[in-house]
């Protein structure tokens, strides 16, 4: 039995990359996966491969087909479906290009934005809606970037967004302490 016996877990961005590794490491450690990434993502595939890889260990993957920046709650009902509960949530998806800030449309900005902040805000939303229902708190986890502190050219979109998560994640720490959620 591994240290994750018995949790769920909803990992966003998880068809590949880290996203990912998170899930399969999750996997090995017992716990049940939700892997959500978008539709025609690797995502069931990515879920078919770590259910293969859990049946030593007990753990469990399933897909949901979810874009983060409309479909939180969706893949949080998805999850306590297929599962009973949700214990962790890792917002991992995001999205990265290199783009020169004055060139850079503002429909790209929004992009950005929305996919890397906005997704985490929703789905840490809904996730803590669950976690404190449930009443056993829970750990959500915002995959940021060393980026977040670094000016740098061709990614100021992608740096700013990161940096907003920092913050969401310093504050929804503090607030959601109480229920027993750590962010």
């Amino acid at each position: 039995m591994g240290e994750l016996s018995g949790k769920v877990a909803l990992v966003t961005g998880a068809a590949r990359g880290i996203g990912q590794a998170v899930a399969a490491a999750f996997v090995r450690e017992g716990a049940a996966v939700m892997v959500a990434d978008l539709a025609g993502s690797d995502g069931e595939a990515t879920a078919a491969s770590l259910c293969a890889a859990g049946a030593q260990t007990g753990g469990q993957a399933a897909f949901v087909a979810a874009d983060v920046t409309i479909d939180a709650a969706a893949m949080v009902a998805a999850t306590v479906a297929a599962f009973g509960r949700l214990d962790i949530l890792v917002n991992n998806a995001g999205i990265f290009y290199n783009a020169d800030a004055l060139a850079t449309p503002f429909d790209e900005w929004r992009k950005a934005f929305d996919v890397i902040f906005h997704g985490t805000l929703h789905c840490s939303r809904a996730a803590g809606l669950a976690m404190v229902e449930q009443g056993q708190g829970g750990r959500i986890v915002n995959v940021s970037s060393v980026n977040a502190f670094l000016g740098m050219a061709q990614s100021s979109h992608y740096n700013t967004a990161k940096g907003a998560v920092d913050q969401l994640t310093r504050c929804l720490a503090v607030e959601w302490a109480p229920h027993g959620i750590l962010v």
